[in-house]
């Protein structure tokens, strides 16, 4: 298993507490960058309650482990060590960039059922990881540094935002 002790380093502290405060942070920061990167996916998303929440909680929890093919995952891991989480949110909107024509029209049919199916079986014959990494650099249209800068920016908003009480998924501080 990963060391523990590295994924602190590299993950929010709270990534994996009792909370999941860090999680859900990370799932609120996927969802303000779709709404700005890729607007169309965001609202058939969103007209579909927790979706998006759904799907990205579960690959940011196991980090993309059974998600993509092992090859697949192995290349993310590499860069999760090198740039840090921020790989979680590139690689979820790359790939989900790859797949929005059919993702859209999957949502318009609304065959929900159908979307995690689809994300499911197209995650796991992702090996080609060149290509989702490409996706997730070039095709998302933020340059590295302003990436980084953007998602810290919008990781300390949405962080902001869930420390007032009852203000993200019904929970309140003193939940925690």
């Amino acid at each position: 298993g990963v060391n523990a002790e590295y994924m602190g380093d590299i993950l929010p502290n709270d990534f994996f507490n009792s909370t999941l405060k860090g999680v859900s942070v990370d799932c609120s920061v996927i969802s303000s960058l779709l709404e700005e990167l890729l607007p169309s996916l965001y609202v058939a998303l969103h007209r579909e309650s927790q979706c998006l929440t759904a799907i990205t909680s579960s690959w940011f929890l196991s980090l993309f482990i059974n998600v993509f093919p092992h090859s697949t995952t192995m290349r993310l891991w590499d860069c999760l060590f090198v740039e840090g989480c921020v790989i979680l949110h590139r690689a979820t909107l790359g790939f989900l960039k790859m797949h929005e024509t059919q993702l859209l029209r999957i949502v318009e049919q609304g065959e929900i059922a159908g979307l995690m199916q689809f994300l499911q079986t197209e995650a796991a014959s992702m090996f080609d990881a060149k290509r989702l990494l490409k996706m997730a650099t070039s095709e998302i249209k933020l340059a590295k540094s302003k990436q980084s800068l953007k998602f810290d920016g919008v990781r300390q908003k949405v962080r902001m935002a869930m420390d007032e009480p009852a203000v993200v998924l019904g929970h309140s501080d003193s939940d925690e």
